[in-house]
């Protein structure tokens, strides 16, 4: 007998999720244009739960991640100092934009985050069903899907 698992990238979910949400691209730079204009700092809901994946994506993404503690991440963005901050370690990041001088790349620079996280977390959680097998399991095929899902079979002996 055997169990297949679909392990899709969370950057699909998590688009989404946040459109569904009416956070689209288009809503979040209006956020930020807004808080230009009322010189406010401009603050976004997140789904980013994990802070190592949050802090491992920045990093790889090429930013510096300045201050950590267990609820909260600073980085630097080009011209935008960006703050991901929670009140408890079981609900998501929300994430501050202190100012933002160039929207579009910002926008964009978010979007990347986003991707990247996404299969951070598909790795994570890939790494993590396969070391955390039982006794009297093993893989029994691994297929990278066009949409950079991973479907993996498991058999149960």
């Amino acid at each position: 007998m055997s169990v297949s698992l679909v392990i899709i990238p969370l950057a699909i979910a998590v688009i989404a999720v946040a459109e569904q949400a009416g956070q689209s691209r288009e809503s979040i730079k209006a956020k930020v244009v807004e808080a230009q204009k009322t010189r406010t700092p401009c603050v976004i809901g997140t789904k980013y739960s994990n802070q190592e994946l949050l802090c491992k994506t920045l990093q790889e993404h090429g930013l510096e991640v300045v201050a950590v503690d267990q609820n909260t991440v600073r980085s630097s963005c080009k011209d935008s100092t960006l703050v991901f901050s929670r009140n408890t370690t079981t609900e998501p990041f929300a994430l501050t934009i202190n100012s933002a001088e160039e929207v579009n790349a910002l926008s964009s620079e978010l979007s990347e985050l986003d991707e990247e996280y996404g299969m951070n977390v598909q790795s994570y959680t890939y790494n993590h069903v396969k070391d955390n097998l039982e006794e009297g399991m093993s893989v029994a095929s691994e297929e990278v899907l066009e949409d950079n899902s991973i479907l993996l079979t498991i058999n149960l002996e």
